[in-house]
């Protein structure tokens, strides 16, 4: 897999703050002990640290984030994997989940 541009690597944190601009605090993951379970899916021959991990939670938060990624010149990749967004999402105490129809 190729390694991000250096100049996103090197705008990361900003990245980040503007992130938690639009989601909350626990919905942004920036520590590579916490990414881990993200670097890669069903294929592990494939590993790679994502930069940084959100979890939007409605739809507008979705939109904000891609537009954001696109204004920063950031690719974005999906997670592919329901089982690990349960995982994480139990691991920060969440009751619930989001669903197809969550609140914009």
């Amino acid at each position: 897999m190729p390694l991000p541009e250096a100049a996103i690597r090197q705008n990361r944190a900003q990245q980040i703050t503007r992130l938690r601009e639009i989601l909350p605090a626990d919905s942004v993951i920036d520590q590579e002990s916490a990414m881990r379970v993200y670097e890669c899916d069903a294929r592990t021959m494939y590993r790679q640290m994502p930069l940084v991990v959100v979890l939007p939670e409605t739809v507008s938060q979705v939109s904000r984030i891609l537009g954001l990624a696109s204004e920063l010149n950031v690719k974005v990749v999906p997670a592919r994997r329901w089982h690990v967004l349960v995982r994480r999402r139990a691991a920060l105490g969440r009751r619930h989940l989001p669903t197809a129809g969550a609140k914009n």
